[in-house]
């Protein structure tokens, strides 16, 4: 629905991976509202139809339905107010962190590294109330954003203006999530994966988004693949 993909990303970068998911094939439709979704079609508010046989819908994230049972104030998408410490507001001993959380005057997104100091700042907080002391507000840390959009393509976007794409910000991206595994052992595990998959690509490896799909089997029957991105303009196999 939205005038622009990634919409956290600086302008630059949003019409870089607009480029490049177009560049890969897919047929990206922004300002663009669904109105119904049936077993064979996608129909658009405009009366527009898609025919589909697969459809993946991916449109944000929202509180669970029982969080309304909670008797706790929701603002946007479902998610529990919270105060600059991360109470619930009106709530002296309820806290609330990560995409469930919408906090005063700090419209973060609902990505890891919110959910990760929110956590960690509300279990500060709780041991102070336990203490006997005051609670402290919350601030959020930008480490900057990043986004894949294929092999060798990503948007980074750091602190300070710093703004990288393609292979580059690609393996950043990599990186970035290599390090942040649990254990040497699954460090090593996703490298070795990862590399295999990069080396066979083309081979065998899978289709993604951008790739040529495989030619039919004897009998005109085409080849099921697994992992096929929804949304290439490639028919569905």
């Amino acid at each position: 629905m939205a005038p622009a993909l990634l919409a956290p990303f600086h302008p630059k970068l949003q019409a870089n991976a607009l480029t490049e998911l177009r560049r890969r094939g897919v047929d990206v439709h922004l300002n663009t509202k669904i109105k119904e979704i049936t077993d064979d079609r996608v129909i658009l508010e405009n009366g527009d139809e898609l025919p589909s046989d697969v459809t993946v819908w991916a449109a944000g994230v929202s509180g669970p339905a029982a969080v309304s049972h909670w008797g706790l104030p929701q603002g946007h998408g479902g998610r529990i107010e919270v105060g600059h410490d991360l109470r619930v507001a009106g709530q002296d001993r309820i806290f609330a962190v990560g995409d469930l959380a919408l906090i005063d005057d700090q419209p973060l997104a609902q990505v890891a590294q919110p959910a990760i100091q929110t956590g960690r700042h509300a279990g500060r907080q709780i041991a102070r109330l336990i203490a006997g002391r005051p609670t402290q507000p919350f601030h959020y840390h930008d480490k900057g954003i990043m986004a894949t959009i294929g092999r060798r393509s990503a948007v980074v976007e750091l602190p300070h203006g710093v703004r990288i794409h393609g292979t580059l910000a690609w393996l950043a991206w990599l990186g970035l999530h290599l390090f942040y595994l649990l254990g040497g052992r699954n460090r090593l595990s996703a490298l070795l994966n990862l590399s295999y998959r990069y080396l066979i690509w083309g081979h065998g490896g899978g289709v993604i988004v951008g790739d040529d799909p495989p030619a039919a089997l004897p009998g005109g029957q085409p080849q099921l693949v697994p992992g096929a991105a929804a949304g290439s303009r490639q028919p569905p196999h």
